[in-house]
Order: structure tokens, then C-alpha cells, then sequence
């Protein structure tokens, strides 16, 4: 039942917003899952930033896609502003409460919107917090993996990673910002005790800085048992790849939302953030840095090396724990 005074009919054209970051997008994909499910008959069409659309479009529930180029942020804005308008849409959704999505919604055209803006909630018609309890949908316990990844993509991957021994780590390298990134000499040791265990590490991440990490710990672990995927696969691949592997280790980044996503045992080394925070708090085995100020999301800390506390001993153990092959 839809919140008061507000209700989605069959036919009506949906708009949903929520364009960044990956991980706030990959959160959002049960809310959007539910609402298709509830009413198979309204036309869908999500809004969002390149390149989370590589992911997005592959989703069957999803009708359409409205894409947003970073690149000439300001001209390609005005274009999807008056992409939006020129749809005619019933009904706008937005999770994007940042100014660029309020903006968005006040130019929208859409005469039904649902939001909310820490100071400009005027924009919308139903000013809400909590979209998915308006809307009476209920995600607690929402069924995993969120997203459906077809059988073609899974074979290809699978095809990857022929000969590597299980069990198969899905090794998140990176992160956003340096001080949420275990460090390159501790992914080594790790790449280094799987191995002695038996098992196989598999990089991924994406960027230049992720690229050079991994090749990197591919070089100081000298392991047959490594891959390096890192800037090598698509969002869709990627997801793939985790349904595949049989943990995974890492930090606050949206491969790690990826791999809780699709239901993937994991490991996760936090310090100037906290699971909890950051929707990750389904996470199985969670090592905090030594530090006393964990979660203080101070990212000029002078201590950039924030979770070079935590070893590699400490993340096997808690494999060992998640996985009875080790």
C-alpha cells in the first residue's frame, strides 16, 4: 500500500534517480528490484552517471536508461534535464538527495515527485526519508545475489579461471580514498599465505591506481595462484567474477557492495569508516584498525597508513573461519 495521497498506477512512466557512487547505486538495487516486482506494468527508466549504466542496463527490470556523461558535467546535465522532460514522465523517484538530483527533480517536468533535500524539500510533492517504507515495500531480507547476471557472462568468466585452485578469494585492492586502502606489502603477505594454504587470490578494481597496485602485489607475491583482473573486466563481469570466487577481502569500496551484493562470503578491513555507516554492515567478518579513532571518516588523518594495523594473519584467520577448505 502506497504512502498517503500517493499511489503508482499500471501504465505510469517511472523515473528513478540515483545516479552516484557505485556503492550507494548497488544498495539501491533491491529498492528498485521491488518496486518492478510489485508493478510488472509500469514502464521503468533509471537515471545514472557513466559508467555504473554498463551495469544497470543489463538488468531486466529495468525498461530504460537515462545516462549521464561525466564528462562535460554542465552541458551534459542541461541534456539530461531536457531528456527528462521531453519523456513526460508520471512519476519521479529520487534517492540522489544531493543538489545536482534536487535540481534534476525541481527542472523535471514530472508533476508526481518523491524525495527529499537536507534544505530544498519544497522540489517535491511527498517529502520522504524512508522511500521504500512510503511505498510500502519491504527489503529486509531482500534475496541474494540483487543482481541477476545472465548465463553467457557467467561462462565467459568462469572460462578465466580455469586451473586456479579453490578456494578463490575475490581480492577488492582498492578504495576512493588512500586512507581506506590496506596496503600494498599486506596484500603480498596475504597473496603469499593463500597460496601456502592452497587457494588462489583474484585482483580486481579499477582506475590507475588500482592498476599499479596489483601489478605491484603481482610482483612481490610471485605466485602461479594470482590473476590480476584489475581494469580488465565490466561492472557485469565483475559481478560475475564474485559469484564465482568463494569469499571475498576488502575495504569500504563498491566492489565490496558489489560482492556483498551478490551474496559473497567476505572479510572486511575498515578504518576511518565503519560497516555500519556505509551499508556494508552485512558484512561476516569485519577487523577494525588499531586505532582508537575507527570511524572518525577523517580523510586528511596524518595517519594515511590507517589500516596498516591490521595483518595478514588476521584476515586468514577470519578466512579460515568463512571457509572450511582453508
Amino acid at each position: 500500500m502506497e504512502g498517503k495521497g500517493f499511489s503508482i498506477n499500471s501504465g505510469d512512466k517511472v523515473l528513478f534517480i540515483r545516479y552516484s557512487a557505485l556503492g550507494d547505486i548497488i544498495k539501491v538495487i533491491p529498492f528498485v528490484r521491488a518496486l518492478k516486482d510489485r508493478h510488472p506494468d509500469i514502464s521503468l527508466t533509471w537515471l545514472v552517471a557513466t559508467p555504473w549504466d554498463e551495469l544497470i542496463r543489463t538488468q531486466p527490470y529495468v525498461d530504460d536508461v537515462i545516462v549521464w556523461e561525466q564528462k562535460a558535467k554542465d552541458v551534459n546535465f542541461i541534456k539530461v534535464i531536457r531528456e527528462i522532460r521531453r519523456r513526460k514522465f508520471d512519476k519521479l523517484i529520487s534517492l540522489q538527495g544531493t543538489d545536482r538530483g534536487t535540481i534534476m527533480a525541481l527542472l523535471s517536468g514530472v508533476p508526481v515527485k518523491v524525495g527529499s533535500h537536507r534544505w530544498a524539500n519544497f522540489v517535491y510533492t511527498h517529502v520522504i526519508e524512508a522511500v521504500e517504507k512510503f511505498l510500502g515495500l519491504c527489503l529486509e531480507g531482500f534475496p541474494k545475489p540483487w543482481i541477476l547476471v545472465p548465463d553467457s557472462v557467467k561462462t565467459k568468466v568462469s572460462e578465466l579461471l580455469a586451473g586456479l585452485r579453490s578456494p578463490i578469494i575475490f581480492s577488492v585492492i582498492g578504495a576512493s580514498k588512500p586512507i581506506k586502502r590496506w596496503p600494498v606489502d599486506r596484500w603480498v603477505e596475504l597473496c603469499r599465505a593463500v597460496e601456502a594454504l592452497g587457494g588462489s587470490m583474484v585482483l580486481v578494481g579499477h582506475g590507475e591506481e588500482e592498476e599499479a597496485a596489483a601489478e605491484k602485489i603481482v610482483m612481490g607475491a610471485k605466485s602461479k595462484n594470482i590473476m590480476n583482473l584489475v581494469g580488465r573486466l565490466s561492472l557485469i563481469e565483475t559481478a560475475a567474477l564474485a559469484s564465482l570466487c568463494d569469499a571475498a577481502v576488502g575495504g569500504d569500496t563498491g566492489f565490496m557492495h558489489l560482492a556483498n551484493a551478490m551474496g559473497l562470503p567476505a572479510v572486511g578491513l575498515f578504518g576511518p569508516t565503519l560497516p555500519g555507516d556505509v551499508g556494508l554492515s552485512g558484512i561476516e567478518k569485519v577487523i577494525l584498525t588499531s586505532c582508537e579513532k575507527a570511524g572518525c571518516e577523517r580523510w586528511d588523518c596524518p595517519n594515511q597508513d590507517c589500516l596498516g594495523s591490521i595483518d595478514a594473519k588476521q584476515v586468514i584467520d577470519s578466512l579460515k573461519e568463512l571457509l572450511r577448505d582453508f
